[in-house]
């Protein structure tokens, strides 16, 4: 399973669009929204939080796997 997500700004919230993937058929998709400053503290929440959030809660997504993600950026708070 794959996943794709597309962060787009408005303002200064990102609305989150992730896409999840079985090879050539579509699985689940799901949509958030998030306030920070970048575009990546919103990805960076997407696969710390929303991901592993979806994970939980449909299991068909029992093989997804998550990358461990880890901030280069000291400022960016990914534990909340």
């Amino acid at each position: 399973m794959d996943f794709t997500i597309l962060a787009t700004q408005n303002g200064e919230i990102f609305d989150i669009n992730v896409t999840i993937m079985d090879g050539e058929t579509e699985i689940l998709t799901g949509k958030t929204s998030v306030c920070c400053a970048t575009e990546d503290e919103a990805k960076i929440y997407t696969e710390t939080v929303f991901l592993p959030d979806l994970k939980a809660n449909f299991k068909v997504l029992n093989d997804l796997e998550l990358p461990e993600v880890v901030a280069d950026d000291p400022s960016i708070d990914i534990e909340g």
